[in-house]
């Protein structure tokens, strides 16, 4: 057997490119590269030292044929895909431990194959997570995620995940659709996303180009209300009150999907900032804790004017 500790002083020798080639294979092969492939890789010098740090024997010992290293390399890797799937079915069934009402629908067939063909390669502890909490949301509930949404996650990294969440904690909806306040690209407030976080998530088909939401109440009194969190922000509007508009960006369908896998951290200051800009003149804004939401029928009690 090789003393992978002769290994050591050759390989530091080695350019620091193809040293890190080598590990990127190793990770992704699942062995330290040999002598043979090395010696393709590295330069000659770099390979007459390795050479000197092992006997014969050894070499004889590691040179195998092109199968076999092929044949460790499926191992390997189907290993690796194998432990990914169940972490991410552990993360799931966490998930799905105390969960009431779950759906009698069976799963799409090509929903699951396609879930899994993406989930055995996605390494990342973080998103190992997200995933479970996919496949869980999927199982109590059939068609909670497209294939759209799945094809579009499996391209979302770690960084891009750290910016949906920023987006979620910023999110509020409004009528059955979730939307961030628009971003000025030169200049960035405590409730807004810098520009190029903006650009990211549009690049992701996560969030639509900019629009606007109108408020007025012409000829009778309307109420239009705002959600962030478990808060609600009521707009009383009297008659003749004047037009108000809100500068958003509204989630599209693959983002809204996205949403409700993370879990969100209440923005300090913010429920109070979305209601002072629903506040005009003859109009009563009113903050409160939602105790009930279905469809458009929202009911809060702990109501205060602000």
């Amino acid at each position: 057997m090789i003393d992978v500790s002769k290994l050591a002083e050759p390989l530091a020798k080695l350019t620091e490119p193809i040293t890190k080639l080598i590990e990127v294979i190793a990770a992704g092969c699942g062995q330290l590269y040999e002598p043979q492939q090395i010696k393709r890789l590295a330069d000659a010098e770099a390979y007459k030292l390795l050479k000197m740090a092992i006997t014969n024997s050894e070499i004889q010992e590691i040179e195998e044929s092109i199968a076999d290293r092929a044949q460790r390399r499926r191992i390997y890797q189907d290993t690796k895909k194998q432990i990914n799937i169940e972490n991410i079915s552990q993360h799931a069934a966490r998930d799905l431990r105390n969960e009431e009402g779950i759906s009698a629908e069976p799963i799409d067939e090509d929903w699951t194959s396609r879930f899994f063909s993406i989930a055995e390669n996605i390494t990342s502890k973080e998103m190992q997570r997200l995933w479970g909490k996919v496949l869980a949301g999927e199982v109590a509930k059939p068609g909670s995620y497209s294939l759209r949404t799945l094809d579009l996650l499996k391209n979302i990294n770690t960084r891009d995940a750290e910016i949906l969440t920023k987006a979620a904690n910023l999110t509020f909806q409004h009528n059955n659709s979730s939307y961030i306040l628009t971003s000025d690209r030169h200049h960035t407030t405590d409730y807004t996303l810098p520009f190029t976080e903006i650009l990211i998530l549009r690049e992701l088909g996560l969030i639509t180009e900019d629009l606007a939401l109108h408020f007025k109440s012409d000829s009778e009194p309307t109420t239009p209300v705002l959600i962030y969190n478990k808060k609600s922000i009521i707009a009383e509007k009297g008659v003749g009150s004047p037009q108000q508009q809100l500068r958003v960006i509204a989630f599209t369908r693959i983002g809204q999907e996205l949403l409700p896998l993370i879990p969100i951290e209440q923005k300090p200051g913010y429920t109070e900032y979305l209601g002072s800009l629903m506040k005009t003149e003859g109009t009563t804004v009113k903050i409160g804790d939602i105790v009930h939401l279905e469809a458009n029928t929202i009911h809060s009690e702990n109501l205060q004017e602000i």
